[in-house]
């Protein structure tokens, strides 16, 4: 990685502990800019909840078309590495929960979403799953992670509606 960047190792390990921890920071910001961005691009165009959602879950899986194997390892490590630190998982289960809850409490505003849920749990829920999906995906790159995410949108639609 030093020789690539043509940095040297004193400098690299002055900012991380090994080559997980970069791959932390770059997922974590990826993550934050290029799904905030999907995100953001869902609540501008949309104001359904199940309208975002399908959105969401539809470019989450226009992503993860283009991953290859050393992708996927890639961001197992880094994946695992954040996990290590409570501090920034709650960062990034917080960035999306933010949003989730939101549009669950935009959808109670309008009678699209029951007010049976509490929004804060129903948000982490939907993370939640989004998260599970990519967990089982890393350990397993047979897992049909596209579908599942198909699946997800849909069961998250037709579960929070208000019938």
């Amino acid at each position: 990685i030093c020789h690539v960047a043509d940095v040297a190792k004193k400098t690299y390990y002055n900012y991380f502990d090994n080559k997980e921890a970069l791959y932390a920071d770059v997922i974590q910001e990826g993550m934050t800019e290029q799904v905030g961005d999907i995100f953001n691009r869902a609540e501008e165009r949309f104001t359904r909840f199940s309208d975002r959602v399908h959105f969401v879950m539809d470019k989450q899986i226009e992503l993860r078309k283009g991953y290859v194997a050393m992708d996927r390892n890639f961001f197992r490590a880094g994946i695992m590495e954040i996990g290590r630190n409570p501090r920034r998982v709650k960062e990034m289960y917080g960035f999306f929960d933010a949003y989730f809850e939101r549009w669950l409490r935009d959808g109670q505003e309008t009678g699209e979403i029951t007010r049976d849920y509490d929004a804060v749990f129903m948000s982490r829920f939907c993370t939640a799953g989004m998260f599970d999906i990519n967990q089982y995906w890393i350990n397993d790159p047979s897992y049909p992670h596209l579908q599942r995410y198909k699946e997800l949108a849909i069961f998250l639609t037709d579960m929070t509606a208000e019938y």
